[in-house]
């Protein structure tokens, strides 16, 4: 029985690290990727957008550097997208992290509902409720 609980426990942790390593790749893009991704993006393409918006935030967190995530929403909110718009507000209320709350900051906190009053106009649920919240 014993052993059999060892073998179980030890399929779930490989499962679990081949599971990052699939994240890893997924969000990975080669040279020419991000050249031609940032091309689009610079066409306003919702899903160049947000594939360098993962890339950028997977990859700028292991380096320490935010500046490049954000100035991606930035730009896609910049854009119109109401889905880049909301998830510009996130990050400006909540930083990259649920658990830190950064609703103290005037300027983010303004800049967050300017961004979520943006979205929930063209009819982001998502935008609409995270607005019911702050309100509470």
């Amino acid at each position: 029985m014993k052993k059999l609980l060892i073998v179980f426990i030890l399929g779930i942790i490989v499962l679990i690290l081949i599971q990052k390593i699939n994240t890893k790749k997924e969000f990975y893009l080669t040279e020419k990727e991000l050249i031609y991704y940032n091309m689009m993006a610079d066409k306003n393409d919702t899903k160049a957008f947000l594939k360098l918006y993962r890339y950028y935030s997977y990859y700028s967190y292991s380096n320490n550097d935010m500046n490049s995530t954000l100035l991606v929403l930035r730009k896609g909110a910049l854009s119109g997208d109401p889905k880049l718009q909301y998830m510009l507000a996130r990050r400006l209320l909540y930083g990259f992290s649920l658990s830190s709350d950064v609703t103290n900051d005037k300027k983010k906190l303004e800049e967050a509902i300017y961004w979520l009053k943006s979205s929930s106009n063209q009819g982001y649920t998502k935008a609409t409720n995270e607005l019911k919240k702050l309100k509470e």
